[in-house]
């Protein structure tokens, strides 16, 4: 007769004399943080690209009328939030972009910050120019478009 009230006892009492593990903490947290201007804007063919700093560039482009726009938007929260985006190609010819040959952003030292896209050749559809703006001052003001290919 000990022997069941033994095993009544462990039971009873096994699952409340141990308490669960404490959940464990998550190693990484991973927010959603795109920007709500990619999807209000119907942007296509983004790319991102971070310093050590905690700077992003986001760079995307937007399709209207008269063809495409390549758009830069910049963090300095690591991403977490981005400023207004800035139009590059400003008043000139029409980006070229696809999903594999997108404008990308590229962090130098020193605040230093380039865009660099192609964009057609006035009048000759089988061309384009690869075009690069620079700024000094991590994006705060930019040069105007320079084109790099000798075509």
């Amino acid at each position: 007769m000990r022997l069941p009230t033994l095993l009544l006892v462990v039971i009873a009492l096994g699952p409340a004399g141990c308490d669960p593990e404490p959940p464990a903490q998550p190693w990484l947290r991973v927010d959603d943080v795109t920007p709500a201007f990619l999807a209000e804007r119907g942007a296509l063919h983004v790319a991102l690209a971070a310093d050590a700093n905690g700077r992003a560039a986001l760079t995307f482009v937007t399709r209207d009328a008269q063809g495409l726009s390549l758009w830069l938007s910049l963090s300095s929260d690591s991403g977490r939030t981005f400023g207004t985006p800035r139009r590059m190609n400003e008043g000139g010819p029409r980006v070229t972009s696809f999903a594999e040959g997108r404008p990308i952003a590229t962090f130098g030292p020193g605040g230093r910050l380039a865009v660099a896209w192609s964009q057609r050749e006035p009048h000759q559809d089988m061309a384009a120019n690869l075009m690069v703006r620079a700024s000094g001052d991590g994006g705060a003001t930019f040069g105007p478009p320079v084109r790099v290919n000798d075509d």
